[in-house]
């Protein structure tokens, strides 16, 4: 019942990075491919939106000629632009209104999300790994009368 328990609260941490991971990966990919697919261009920010944490928005020009502007997602406290500041930035030629930003807004939720698997990961899988282990070993008792590796340190009979 027990060895049961940490099988099961192992494997749901194991489950959470994994998602974790598999999010991170695709929102990764993600940008890359639109960044590599969309239209470069070059913004202004013409304001900062919010309260304590402030996101900017950016006036761009799309390749007709359009003035567009773009309000990030991603807040920020200190600022990430100021006010008047050249931002590079992505969008999508059929959508204007899709748009990335370089810098912070390009690689944060990848980062973040990547960060919660590993440690959401690492918790869970080097759990199940060791409860594993702890069974192989428990078998190996029951089967050979005697541990499978020496507990003296270092291997010494001393």
């Amino acid at each position: 019942m027990k060895k049961d328990f940490y099988t099961v609260f192992f494997g749901i941490f194991a489950f959470v990075g994994t998602i974790m991971g598999l999010i991170a990966a695709f929102t990764w990919f993600s940008t890359n491919r639109f960044t590599r697919e969309g239209v470069r261009t070059t913004g202004t920010v013409i304001e900062l939106v919010g309260g304590r944490s402030v996101a900017p928005v950016v006036e761009f020009a799309t390749a007709g000629g359009t003035r567009r502007t773009y309000t990030s997602g991603l807040y920020s406290s200190p600022p990430a632009y100021a006010i008047g500041e050249a931002v590079t930035l992505w969008y999508d030629p059929k959508n204007p209104n899709e748009v990335v930003l370089s810098g912070l807004s390009r690689w944060f939720l990848p980062v973040l999300l990547g960060f919660f698997f590993l440690i959401f990961g690492g918790i869970g899988y080097g759990g199940l790994i060791y409860q594993q282990l702890k069974k192989r070993d428990a078998k190996w008792l029951l089967e050979n009368g005697q541990l499978r590796y020496s507990p003296c340190k270092w291997g010494r009979a001393d």
